[in-house]
C-alpha cells in the first residue's frame, strides 16, 4: 500500500495541522485533525476490503499482429459474499501496451471489460504477471497485487499493404488458369480414349471427324507461389523484421486473391495451401522465424512446385541474392 501524490499532500497537511493543534491547544483544530486522521484510516481499511477476494482472467479476441491493437477481455471475479469492489485497474506485463479498467464488480460475481492491447514485436509471449490496482475510495492510497497468468500468446508479423506482383500467371492479372477438369465450360474436343464417359461424346464432332470425339471441360485452378525468406547471416535484426513483415503481407495478399502459397526458410518448408487456414500456417512460421548462422541450408522447394517463386531479401548484399527465383524483393528498399 502506497501513498499517491494526493495522499502525500493530504498527509503533509495532516502533519502541519497536528503541529498547529499541539502549539495552540485549539479544540477546533484538534477536531479537524481527528477528522483527517479518520479519513486516512477509513481510506486504508476500505482499500484493503476493496482488493480482498479478487481474481483475474484475460482472453484475446482474434489474432494479434505486431504494432496493431488487438481486442482483449479482462474479467475480475469478486469472491466476497457481501461487499462489492470498485475502480479496479489492470496493468499489463512488460512487452504489452495497454491497460484495463473495471468500474464495479458486485459481490459473488464476475465483471468483464473490453480493452486494447498491442505488442511492438512479433513472437511468442508468456502472459506473465499482471498488476491489479485500486485507489478506492479517496485515491489517497493505492494497493497493487500481482496476479500471474499462465499461457502464451502468438504475435504475428506486422501486416502492411503490398501490391501483388504480376508475374504469377500468363496474363499477369488472373490468379487462376484453365485446366482440364470437372468444370462447366468447354475446354476442348479430343479423340475418345478408354475410360472416357460416353455421355461426353460429341456426335456432331464425331460425324465430322469420322471417329468418336469427346468434350473435355475446364476448371479453374489457382496458380502456386513459393515465398522464400532470407534468414541467413550476416545478421541484421531491423532488416530481417522488414523482410518478415513483407513476406507475411505478400502471403496475405496472394491468398486473398486466390493463389496457392507455400513458404520456404532455411529450417522450414511449408507446402502449398490456400484460404485462411494456410495464411495462419504461414504466419505461425513467420511469427517465430529467426536469423540463422547456417551458411545456406535451404531445403529443396516443394515437390509440387507448379508456379513462381519470390525471394524476399534482407538487403541487396545478402548471399542469397543469387538464389534462383522468378522475383527478388529487397526489403531494405521498401
Amino acid at each position: 500500500m502506497k501513498f499517491t501524490r494526493e495522499g502525500k499532500r493530504f498527509l503533509l497537511a495532516t502533519v502541519l495541522l497536528a503541529v498547529a493543534a499541539f502549539n495552540t491547544g485549539n479544540n477546533l483544530i484538534y477536531l479537524i485533525l481527528a477528522m483527517m486522521l479518520s479519513i486516512l484510516a477509513i481510506s486504508a481499511i476500505a482499500l484493503v476490503l476493496n482488493m480482498r477476494g479478487l481474481s483475474l482472467g484475460v482472453s484475446l479476441r482474434g489474432p494479434v499482429f505486431a504494432g496493431q491493437a488487438a481486442d482483449m477481455e479482462i474479467s475480475v471475479e469478486n469472491k466476497k459474499k457481501v461487499l462489492p469492489s470498485y475502480s479496479i485497474r489492470v496493468i499489463f506485463p512488460k512487452g504489452m501496451k495497454g491497460e484495463g479498467h473495471v468500474a464495479y464488480a458486485a459481490a459473488s460475481s464476475t465483471a468483464r471489460a473490453d480493452c486494447s492491447v498491442s505488442f511492438e514485436r512479433r513472437g511468442v509471449y508468456g502472459w506473465g504477471d499482471f498488476v491489479v490496482q485500486s485507489g478506492f475510495p479517496f485515491i489517497f492510497l493505492t494497493r497493487r497485487v500481482r496476479v500471474h497468468q499462465e499461457g502464451t500468446v502468438t504475435v504475428y508479423p506486422r501486416i502492411v499493404d503490398v501490391e501483388s506482383p504480376s508475374i504469377f500467371s500468363g496474363d499477369g492479372q488472373s490468379a487462376y488458369t484453365a485446366r482440364p477438369g470437372r468444370g462447366e465450360d468447354l475446354f476442348t474436343i479430343r479423340e475418345f480414349r478408354d475410360g472416357d464417359d460416353v455421355k461426353r461424346i460429341s456426335w456432331k464432332a464425331s460425324a465430322k471427324a469420322q471417329g468418336l470425339m469427346v468434350r473435355e471441360f475446364a476448371e479453374e485452378q489457382p496458380h502456386a507461389v513459393t515465398i522464400i525468406l532470407d534468414d541467413v547471416k550476416p545478421f541484421d535484426a531491423d532488416a530481417f523484421e522488414l523482410a518478415v513483415s513483407y513476406a507475411a503481407s505478400l502471403a496475405a495478399r496472394l491468398i486473398e486473391e486466390g493463389f496457392y502459397v507455400g513458404l520456404v526458410t532455411s529450417v522450414k518448408v511449408l507446402p502449398y495451401g490456400s484460404g485462411p487456414e494456410q495464411l495462419f500456417r504461414v504466419l505461425d512460421v513467420l511469427a517465430v522465424a529467426k536469423e540463422t548462422e547456417a551458411a545456406l541450408l535451404l531445403k529443396p522447394l516443394p515437390e509440387d512446385n507448379r508456379g513462381a517463386s519470390v525471394l524476399v531479401l534482407k538487403s541487396g548484399a545478402s548471399p542469397m541474392r543469387g538464389f534462383g527465383a522468378d522475383l527478388v524483393i529487397d526489403a531494405s528498399e521498401l
